[in-house]
């Protein structure tokens, strides 16, 4: 079982699909995201009673566990009705330690820098884990701060986009709800 049980891990205000004439879907990011308030975060009984202020100074940020629940709720749904290949299930497993290690390393300047009680913003930047490490040069420095964010929005991108492989049942049992089809 993973970490996180069955969660509506869907953020409220996610990225706006719209259809071209040619048909192919884009996806608008808001810019700004900063100014969106923070949707009210339901754990499960088994991960204990953290408090806002613990999440905070752990995480930095309520929006990375977010992320975190939304892989543990892919992996869960993979195991269950078997729609994701071996190999994107060991990516998840992997975009899970990464970005801890990466959010560990922000934790401290993205808490300082952006209230718990507002989404995080979007830089324009989606760097990968080695660019990330490969650019790291100061713990909550400024550039290590905003890198970290735009993995955590590139780990929810590629989240999106295998999301959007699987079929509505998966996707409802994902989002929590019942509605198998």
């Amino acid at each position: 079982m993973a970490i996180f049980a069955p969660l509506p891990v869907r953020l409220p205000h996610g990225p706006v699909e719209r259809d071209p004439t040619d048909g192919r879907a884009i996806r608008v990011l808001p810019m700004n995201r900063h100014l969106i308030p923070m949707p009210e975060i339901r754990f499960p009984r088994h991960f204990g009673q953290m408090t806002m202020p613990q999440i905070v100074s752990a995480y930095g940020h309520p929006e990375y566990l977010l992320q975190q629940a939304r892989i543990a709720a892919l992996i869960d749904t993979a195991a269950e009705i078997g729609e994701l290949t071996d190999r994107d299930v060991i990516m998840l497993q992997d975009l899970t330690d990464l970005l801890a290690i990466v959010i560990r390393k922000a934790s401290g300047g993205i808490a300082s820098r952006w209230s718990h009680k507002y989404l995080l913003p979007i830089f324009g930047t989606f760097p990968s884990f080695d660019e990330v490490q490969g650019s790291f040069q100061v713990r909550d420095g400024r550039q290590e701060v905003y890198d970290a964010i735009g993995f955590l929005h590139s780990v929810s991108v590629h989240l999106d986009r295998l999301e959007a492989t699987l079929s509505p049942a998966s996707k409802a049992l994902i989002a929590g709800g019942c509605d198998h089809g």
